[in-house]
C-alpha cells in the first residue's frame, strides 16, 4: 500500500501542560511522522477564562501505510498510554466512512469549529466530502471562538 496523508486531532487537560504534548509526540512519532501541527487553544468549560477546567487541543497532519482500521486501533492504544490524552483520526486521504467505530471524515471536522479551524492551518485544500467545500471554505465564516483562546505555536513541538 502507497503512503496516505492523515489528519489527526489531540487533546488533553490542560493542568498536564506542554510536556504532555511532547512525551505523546515522541510516541505518536514511533509510527506517524508528524509533518504539520496547527497552533494550540485552550478550550474552557466555562465562561470564565480563570477556571482550570479546560483542554489543549490541536491537529496535526501525518503519512501512512496503514489500513485506516489499523490506524484506529494504534491511537487508541497510544490514547490509552498517554494519561488523559486523546488521539483521534480525523481525516484518512479520499476515504468516506460513515460506521459508528470509523466515522471518517470525522464528525468534528464539522461540528467542532476549532478542530476545523486548527485542520484548515495544517491542510487547507483538503475537501470536506460532506460539507462539500476545503478546509479552509469551511474554516473561513469562523471568525472568533467562544471559550477558546490561543495557547502556543504548534511548531515548537516538531
Amino acid at each position: 500500500m502507497s503512503q496516505v496523508h492523515c489528519l489527526f486531532g489531540y487533546r488533553q487537560e490542560t493542568l498536564l501542560g506542554p510536556d504532555a504534548i511532547r512525551r505523546t509526540l515522541a510516541i505518536v512519532r514511533k509510527d506517524f511522522p508528524v509533518l504539520k501541527i496547527s497552533s494550540i487553544y485552550k478550550r474552557f468549560f466555562s465562561t470564565r477564562s480563570e477556571d482550570l477546567n479546560s483542554e489543549l487541543i490541536f491537529v496535526f497532519k501525518t503519512v501512512t501505510q496503514l489500513e485506516p482500521e489499523k490506524v484506529v486501533r494504534k491511537l487508541s492504544l497510544i490514547s490509552s498510554w498517554s494519561a488523559k490524552a486523546e488521539i483521534q483520526m480525523l481525516s484518512y486521504e479520499g476515504l468516506v466512512s460513515l460506521v459508528p467505530e470509523m466515522t471518517i471524515p470525522h464528525p468534528s471536522l464539522a461540528l467542532d469549529h476549532a478542530v476545523l479551524r486548527c485542520a484548515a492551518e495544517v491542510w487547507g485544500d483538503l475537501y470536506h466530502p460532506i460539507l462539500e467545500l476545503s478546509l479552509n471554505d469551511a474554516a473561513k465564516p469562523v471568525n472568533s471562538f467562544a471559550n477558546i483562546e490561543f495557547f502556543s505555536q504548534g511548531d515548537t513541538f516538531l
